[in-house]
């Protein structure tokens, strides 16, 4: 894969102006923009427009491993908070390098 990626990458980045990439660039904005209309829709109530893309239907198909049964929070406590921390810290410091 990085060799396919370099192949791809290596002609677009020797151009003599950079104005050339602008379709390049509106094209990420596209698929970035694409990828928020879906984190969107699956954020909406399962009863509204995304009723098809419900992760975890009501009707009894959802796997119990992937949705496991039991109450949904959408806060939790400081002390919850506290133990995912170095997860999130881990998670922040990875992704920056």
């Amino acid at each position: 894969w990085v060799a396919v990626v370099a192949a791809i990458i290596t002609p677009l980045s020797l151009l003599r102006s950079l104005d050339a990439l602008r379709l390049t660039s509106l094209l990420a904005v596209l698929i970035l923009g694409g990828i928020s209309g879906l984190v969107l829709l699956y954020a909406l109530p399962a009863s509204g427009p995304a009723a098809d893309l419900d992760p975890c239907p009501a009707d009894g198909t959802a796997s119990p491993v992937s949705c496991p049964p039991g109450e949904v929070r959408l806060f939790t406590s400081p002390a919850g908070v506290l133990a995912a921390l170095p997860t999130l810290v881990m998670a922040y410091g990875c992704q920056m390098s």
